[in-house]
């Protein structure tokens, strides 16, 4: 139900029930950073962006040689779970981090200058910030929690992330800069709007997909139950629907759904990588092998998604177009490639891998 506490009380700091949200002013201003003022100066319950012009167009952006930025992701090739970034068509790998420790979880900064990533580096799991060279790491948080899920605000000032401890797992906010997270709701996976005026994130344990305001202002789930239960979905359909990831206009949201496969004479469940638009229809299943697939996010104009397969005990790192078609493997490597972020439209000219592995 809209306006209750969802899981209790944060472990912060105790929470009453909230207020529905007020209606979304026709304008809003410059929202502060979320953590380090609160709350938010307006929150409404109309989430997302606008279609972006000629964003229509389902032409392969790859057979028109639209290439554009860098792709972040998570490998083990070098024997430890590290940060590497490579280009959109899996060329001209390179190691970012160089640490004992396991890195995981990368996002880009919307200027697409910074990289904000997970690290056990010290006694506990934080979130970390470094340059898109992997210069200049900075710490961001400093409690004793397990964190996981990074992303950044489009306004470039707020990190979400998944705290997990004895309260069990919070989607929390913390400033890019450093500061005391702040509990924002009990769930997991994180992912910011378009707009940055609200989170879509999983929740429960049998996870279903939900969506708050960036203030803390409760909306409810995105996909109701019944949703859920139509057509040929069965019960194992909505056992998971994992890490939901808003496209960059705002019209359509990435997820993982656990589902039945039949391919290369396997039979089973996996997890298939799936879109819906965002006013709850339209579900489409895109991927569709035996073996868990898993979505990582979008291409800066939303014409293409990144996701991983996973067969074997290895994990690959694909891109197809967002209907679902033209699937290329761009790692092909016998370690684990795993967790890929596509950098951002703005920046991407400034941005440059760096010139040697550090």
């Amino acid at each position: 139900a809209l306006g209750r506490n969802r899981g209790g009380p944060s472990p912060y700091e105790g929470e009453g029930n909230r207020a529905p949200p007020p209606k979304r002013p026709d304008s809003c201003p410059p929202r502060p950073c979320l953590p380090c003022s609160w709350p938010c100066p307006c929150s409404g319950a109309v989430w997302g962006g606008h279609q972006v012009p000629g964003s229509e167009s389902q032409e392969s952006p790859r057979s028109q040689g639209q290439v554009e930025g860098q792709i972040a992701f998570v490998s083990n090739r070098d024997g430890n779970p590290e940060i590497y970034v490579m280009r959109p068509d899996g060329s001209d790998v390179r190691r970012l981090t160089n640490n004992p420790a396991e890195e995981s979880d990368p996002s880009w900064s919307p200027d697409g200058t910074k990289i904000a990533f997970v690290s056990d580096r010290g006694t506990t799991t934080q979130v970390y910030t470094m340059t898109s060279d992997g210069e200049s790491v900075t710490q961001v948080t400093d409690t004793p929690d397990k964190k996981w899920i990074t992303a950044w605000s489009p306004n470039g000032q707020t990190i979400a992330f998944t705290n997990t401890g004895k309260m069990g797992s919070w989607v929390t906010l913390v400033c890019a800069s450093g500061g005391i997270p702040k509990p924002l709701v009990r769930g997991f996976a994180g992912s910011w709007s378009p707009a940055g005026d609200a989170l879509i994130f999983n929740e429960g344990q049998i996870p279903g997909i939900c969506v708050i305001g960036a203030d803390g202002k409760e909306i409810g789930s995105l996909i109701p139950q019944e949703a859920l239960q139509a057509g040929d979905l069965s019960f194992m359909d909505i056992v998971f629907n994992i890490r939901p990831i808003w496209s960059p206009d705002g019209s359509r949201i990435l997820y993982s759904r656990h589902a039945s496969a039949d391919a290369g004479g396997q039979s089973g469940w996996g997890n298939d990588v799936h879109t819906m638009n965002s006013e709850m229809g339209d579900i489409q299943r895109l991927t569709s092998q035996y073996g868990p697939d898993w979505g990582c996010g979008w291409s800066p104009d939303g014409r293409q998604i990144l996701f991983t397969i996973e067969r074997d005990g290895n994990s690959e790192i694909y891109v197809m177009n967002a209907d679902g078609s033209e699937p290329v493997n761009l790692t092909q490597h016998e370690s684990r490639d795993f967790q890929a972020a596509w950098s951002p439209r703005l920046g991407l000219q400034e941005a440059t891998l760096p010139s040697s592995s550090r």
